[in-house]
């Protein structure tokens, strides 16, 4: 008997599935959300459209404008193109970011229109197309969607030909 308690006084300790380290909690990282980008400053773009819509009645008038005679209308439809150049503002007013700015935008492309009843021809083509405009809007709570309005001013240049029924007419038109 004293033999084995020796025995198991020297032997080593032994602990059912061996040694364990003690865990350490990971530490907890908050997620990190990028700022929405800020909208303010240059900026330039193109555009490509399609004009339609313009109804443009071809005739002869009295002194007080009233309509006497029309053979027809020309109505302009086509591909157009452009280019806007604008700078915009962004400022917090009461809580919610607003965003404002100019913008100058060049437009041309190819929409014209035409008739001929047979006594009476007509031909219309937009050149181009100039505007300064003020563009303003509210972003969204979360800052990725602005919101906007547009006003501002345009002048658009035309060229008109009409021939027949007494009109004879070849040239430019400029109009706001």
């Amino acid at each position: 008997f004293a033999a084995a308690a020796a025995l198991a006084l020297l032997a080593p300790v032994a602990h059912a599935g061996g040694y364990t380290a003690p865990v350490e909690p990971a530490p907890i990282i908050a997620p990190v959300t990028a700022a929405p980008a800020p909208w303010a400053g240059a900026y330039a773009g193109l555009g490509l459209g399609y004009a339609f819509g313009a109804d443009d009645v071809v005739g002869v008038s009295d002194a007080t404008d009233s309509l006497l005679g029309s053979p027809g209308s020309v109505d302009l439809k086509g591909l157009t193109y452009g280019l806007h150049l604008g700078y915009r503002w962004q400022r917090d007013v009461g809580g919610r970011q607003v965003v404002f700015g100019p913008e100058l935008a060049y437009e041309a492309g190819n929409a014209d229109a035409s008739f001929d009843t047979g006594t009476a021809n007509a031909m219309a083509e937009m050149d181009n197309f100039v505007a300064l405009r003020m563009k303003t809007g509210v972003l969204n709570a979360a800052g990725d969607t602005l919101f906007y309005g547009i006003a501002g001013v345009g002048r658009g240049d035309f060229n008109y030909a009409v021939e027949g029924l007494g009109m004879d007419y070849d040239g430019s038109y400029k109009d706001n």
